[in-house]
């Protein structure tokens, strides 16, 4: 383990360059998870679930904005606490159930489908979220 820090460590060469998996490749991608932590994403294909936990941290906005990719489509989600949206930019996203952040997981009652341009709008209000 001490071995493989001192060959990464930066000061030898660029650490982004695992040159074990190919130049400039398997770090740069390892990266990306950097996205995936900060938006809190999950989804289980077999369930048709997709869910956001952003990381909340001092100073962190409050009108959030996050790019997410499947298989099957790649689109944004946006929350700012009171609204939430699922954009579809490209594919067609079907789901039975949704998670909000904080835990709020949407259930419903038949599969919902959002193509291409299309969005999924949660809004939260007196009685709770609900789906527009």
């Amino acid at each position: 383990m001490t071995a493989i820090r001192i060959r990464y460590d930066g000061r030898r060469r660029n650490p982004w360059n695992e040159f074990e998996c190919g130049s400039n490749y398997a770090r740069s991608m390892a990266s990306y998870a950097l996205l995936l932590t900060f938006s809190g994403f999950q989804y289980e294909m077999s369930k048709k679930h997709i869910g956001f936990e952003p990381v909340d941290y001092p100073g962190a906005p409050k009108n959030l904005s996050y790019f997410w990719s499947l298989d099957c489509a790649w689109g944004s989600f946006e929350y700012d606490g009171s609204q939430a949206l699922v954009c579809v930019t490209e594919g067609e996203l079907i789901l039975n159930t949704f998670m909000l952040p904080k835990g709020v997981l949407m259930c419903f009652d038949n599969p919902v489908t959002v193509r291409a341009g299309g969005k999924l709008t949660f809004r939260l209000n007196g009685n709770g979220w609900r789906v527009d």
